[in-house]
């Protein structure tokens, strides 16, 4: 798997000699609290004026727990609009405080949410960020399009983005052409001036973290029990936990997973995939298009999954040459009332759709195990 991360001339070189990347709020004063009790436990319970902020923070979080340790990563710096890289994720997410957040002074930001990294094949000049997304040299299908970046670029300034396998081989292969040779791994920096990254003659810093995991679990259970909208924090724990959760209908332990998405835009309007799962091997790929609900999935998530599985069908699938392709469109929401119109609504459309149609559709439900802080999940048949 592969992510952008994004930078600026000030923050960049400070990456690069810590050797670390990270996503945040610009301000110092960020709502984010690790436990449930940090913030759950006053008389005033939790402020509705909150729970934007709140789930915002969760949302970056959810970005950096899609990533793995051994993944790639590219920084893209704003200052120059241009790529660099690459280098290797080295260690799992962790939160540094807002209170005491390390190397705020020289970031001139609030980076809440880091991971460690080293070097993998760092190339000294960048990739311009018109020849990265804008040239259509050797581009013969629309597909063939850096879409992830295209797509983050006029729709959403995340800190921490995504890009697909074939995107970063693209990426790769035009810092290639535009590189010699790799930089020395010493210790790294970067020159403002001619806009490379050098090999520093200071030695290579090593970055301690804390190694804080936020307690996801538990503000779920506090916002569902006051009521408000748990969706980002649903994503966040499902991202740390998806190799682990009977969510996919094929078995990671069968088919493993090759790539992790969330937030992923599929229009020019904003429409936004939650999660998407590909699991590959060397005959077959799978793509598990979920939607995730912080209520009872409705009749119309078939909507939303006949959307999104018509656009990977277009703009994914056709990456993956002479592989048998297969897409599942997955809802995963509170658990239903048996009794109600609204939940036999849901099961004969589910019958009719995969009565009908080629793509499988599934519909799984949890519920909040409150004393083991398990999501236990079962499928609507």
């Amino acid at each position: 798997m592969a992510h952008v991360f994004i930078v600026n001339n000030q923050t960049f070189n400070t990456h690069l000699k810590y050797l670390f990347a990270g996503t945040g709020n610009d301000k110092k004063t960020d709502l984010f609290y690790v436990t449930e009790t940090d913030k759950f436990n006053s008389d005033k319970g939790y402020e509705q004026k909150d729970t934007y902020t709140d789930g915002n923070s969760y949302a970056m979080l959810a970005d950096i727990n899609r990533v793995r340790i051994g993944d790639d990563v590219l920084f893209y710096n704003c200052s120059t609009h241009k790529f660099y890289g690459i280098f290797e994720i080295a260690s799992k997410p962790f939160f540094e405080d807002v209170k005491d957040n390390c190397l705020f002074d020289e970031l001139g930001k609030n980076l809440t949410f880091r991971v460690l990294l080293k070097p993998k094949e760092v190339f000294s000049k960048g990739l311009l960020e018109t020849d990265a997304l804008d040239s259509i040299k050797d581009i013969d299908k629309p597909y063939e399009l850096c879409w992830s970046l295209i797509y983050r670029k006029l729709l959403g300034e995340r800190g921490c983005a995504y890009i697909t396998p074939y995107e970063l081989d693209k990426l790769r292969n035009l810092l290639l052409k535009n590189n010699n040779n790799l930089t020395c791994f010493n210790s790294l920096s970067f020159d403002e001036t001619s806009e490379e990254i050098v090999s520093s003659n200071l030695q290579q810093v090593t970055y301690n973290s804390n190694n804080i995991s936020p307690d996801i679990f538990s503000r779920i259970k506090a916002r569902k029990n006051r009521k408000f909208s748990f969706e980002s924090h649903l994503q966040a724990y499902l991202l740390s936990n998806i190799e682990n959760l009977d969510i996919l209908p094929i078995s990671p332990t069968t088919v493993p997973i090759s790539w992790i998405g969330n937030e992923v835009y599929c229009s020019m309007g904003g429409k936004r995939i939650d999660l998407l799962i590909i699991q590959e091997n060397q005959t077959d790929v799978y793509m598990n298009i979920i939607e995730l609900k912080d209520e009872p999935c409705k009749v119309d998530i078939f909507e939303q999954l006949d959307y999104y599985i018509k656009w990977c069908s277009e703009f994914i699938a056709p990456n993956y040459k002479n592989k048998k392709i297969h897409i599942f469109g997955i809802g995963f929401g509170l658990k239903y009332n048996r009794k109600t119109k609204s939940y036999k609504d849901l099961v004969s459309t589910l019958q009719i759709k995969n009565n009908s149609l080629c793509e499988k559709y599934y519909i799984k439900e949890y519920v909040l195990d409150m004393n083991n802080n398990l999501l236990i999940i079962n499928d609507i048949i």
